[in-house]
């Protein structure tokens, strides 16, 4: 009597488990665990008899199983499968179909398939969970780990590595002792050198030399021009589209889409069904997004293939949100950070690509700032862009940095109210934050607005009280006006009428309703 097998999914792999099970002849089928809504349905012969919640009740009735769910994007459900059944007490068997080639030189460990006419060479190592599909090639002194699918005509030539949970797709092909990262999604040919490395990165795709990275550009600014540039530059990239806002189309970036034969378009809801339909028709590989100013919802930003990458001007998970350089120099920071990040359904929360560092000093201000910003976010994204497309893009998830982060909200007509009860070092920071070419530090002097440039701490300045707001001298080049605990020296402003004199009292701009 053949001990009896329990199948786990009903979908297309499980047909095709089904028939190596058959043609193999060591185990009987008597059912299968899928979905509820699946229930007393058949397949190939055999009935659906039970759910996922259900195992704890069918592992003490059955001793083997068989993880029959395909992998397509995720190994996630089928080793959580595996793993519950484990501590079920399931048992996994080894099938191998009679059609395949297994050299006694090999090993295969428990819950794993070889399909028809799949081969496994001597020295072979296979892992638990795995599936070698049909004519895959394995060869000698290969590692499998854990996990793995190995699809349709496949090759893992010789000494090559695939990490846990890797979806090896059909077709593809990996030269001799490339090491593949977990959880990776190949396709084409993988590697080009003896020992060269894939990093980690959850469906990442590797490009043989024909393919070309196929992106949808949302762009506004300077901040996406160059970046634009530098991807039109490179022959292994191919921008399908650009999108400008709809609101104030960028005519800079229209003009290089133009010169450079790309269609460029404007909508007033990129995540509209007809838009969605337009951009499908595209089959685009990535979206990118450099200073657009639509939230792309969930079924937009997963349309392509690796999904759609942002590139923010802040210390990801810090500084998410409107304004980050403006509050990173109101906040004091010694430095700021340019993220090159995937959009997920949150405000500036998704994996990390990559990120860079640079120091401010109290020589910056926010010219200075967006400056830098704008020349090094088109290398940093670029970077960020060739590391997905060669696989080498690694994912850190944000609540690995800090379980919380911090968000910056946007910054509004009033915001350039300048407040003389604070400290020397406050007021010195909120006046270079706002600098040109932002709305500068705003106050009064009786009825006339002062709108105020430039700022320096005096140094060595005694503590002292006083009245904030009061002008104490002025030299030919500056004005010296107190402020919560010592002094500040005001460089560089702008008023109507005179010039500010000793004895002024500066005030907060009050706004009229």
């Amino acid at each position: 009597m053949k001990p009896k097998l329990i199948l786990v999914g009903s979908g297309g792999h499980c047909r095709a488990c089904i028939d190596v099970v058959e043609q193999e002849g060591c185990f009987d089928i008597v059912g299968i665990i899928d979905l509820q809504g699946r229930l007393h349905q058949k397949i190939l012969g055999y009935p659906i008899i039970g759910t996922d919640e259900e195992l704890p009740r069918i592992t003490k009735k059955y001793d083997y199983f068989l993880i029959a769910l395909g992998q397509i994007k995720s190994p996630d459900k089928r080793i959580a499968l595996f793993k519950k059944i484990k501590s079920l007490g399931g048992n996994f068997p080894i099938i191998v179909s009679p059609l395949a080639y297994v050299s006694k030189h090999a090993i295969i460990e428990e819950g794993t398939i070889v399909m028809h006419k799949a081969m496994v060479n001597a020295g072979a190592t296979i892992g638990k969970n795995c599936v070698i599909n049909t004519k895959a090639l394995i060869e000698h002194d290969a590692k499998i780990r854990d996990h793995c699918n190995i699809a349709i005509n496949a090759v893992v030539n010789g000494g090559c590595t695939v990490g846990e949970g890797t979806l090896f797709d059909s077709t593809a092909m990996a030269r001799e002792y490339v090491k593949i990262g977990a959880c990776c999604a190949t396709g084409g040919e993988v590697g080009c050198a003896i020992e060269s490395t894939i990093s980690q990165h959850n469906q990442s795709y590797l490009f043989s030399q024909q393919n070309k990275l196929k992106i949808g550009y949302f762009g506004d600014g300077e901040w996406a021009h160059g970046a634009f540039e530098l991807f039109c530059s490179d022959p292994m990239i191919q921008i399908q589209f650009v999108v400008v806002r709809n609101d104030h189309p960028d005519p800079v970036l229209i003009n290089l889409a133009e010169k450079n034969h790309i269609p460029w378009v404007t909508n007033e809801n990129i995540n509209s069904d007809a838009f969605l339909d337009w951009m499908s028709s595209h089959q685009s590989d990535l979206f990118i997004s450099m200073s657009f100013n639509q939230i792309f919802k969930k079924r937009t930003f997963e349309l392509p293939s690796f999904g759609t990458v942002n590139c923010h001007a802040g210390m990801l998970p810090f500084y998410r949100g409107r304004n980050i350089l403006n509050w990173a120099l109101i906040n004091d920071e010694k430095e700021f950070g340019i993220t090159v990040h995937y959009i997920d359904e949150g405000i500036d929360t998704g994996d990390i690509i990559d990120q860079k560092i640079f120091p401010i000093t109290d020589s910056d201000n926010y010219s200075t700032l967006l400056d830098k910003a704008i020349k090094e976010c088109p290398t940093i994204l670029y970077g960020a862009v060739k590391k997905i497309s060669s696989g080498n893009a690694k994912r850190i998830h944000q609540e690995t940095i800090h379980p919380i982060g911090m968000y910056c909200s946007q910054r509004k007509a009033g915001d350039e109210n300048l407040d003389w009860n604070q400290n020397t070092r406050d007021i010195f920071n909120f006046i270079r934050a706002i600098c040109k070419p932002g709305p500068m530090a705003r106050c009064m002097l009786e009825d006339d607005e002062i709108c105020i440039n430039k700022a320096a701490i005096v140094p060595m300045a005694h503590v002292f009280k006083g009245i904030p707001g009061a002008v104490l001298y002025t030299s030919k080049k500056s004005v010296f006006v107190k402020t919560k605990d010592t002094m500040i020296e005001i460089l560089e402003y702008k008023k109507k009428g005179r010039n500010l004199r000793a004895g002024d009292r500066l005030r907060p701009k009050i706004d009229i309703k």
